[in-house]
């Protein structure tokens, strides 16, 4: 996954290696919280060859968890550790009383 695109990429309106994997992730939600390599595939618009290897690639780096039992895949621990600083963060200034509109 290059996440560096070149110039021709950008001009040509191509979707960056970010973009992709962001489409991927948005497709869970809190009442959707499993989902097959199909139903991604879906959702995205890419192909079923392509969103698996997204799926694949993202479980490496631990952003998703597969249920092997199902099939499916499911939102992984990485992302809240990822999120944990912004998430104190914000409920510091919450509670602090500081506006939250940085």
């Amino acid at each position: 996954m290059d996440a560096v695109n070149s110039e021709a990429d950008k001009d040509s309106g191509a979707e960056t290696s970010a973009q992709k994997m962001q489409k991927v992730l948005q497709c869970f939600s809190v009442l959707e919280r499993s989902l097959s390599v199909s139903e991604i595939a879906e959702r995205t618009g890419m192909p079923r060859s392509t969103a698996h290897r997204w799926c694949v690639s993202l479980r490496e780096i631990g952003f998703l968890d597969q249920d092997h039992t199902r099939d499916e895949y499911r939102l992984g621990l990485s992302l809240l550790q990822l999120a944990t600083p912004c998430c104190r963060a914000w409920i510091c200034r919450s509670s602090s009383g500081r506006s939250s509109n940085r």
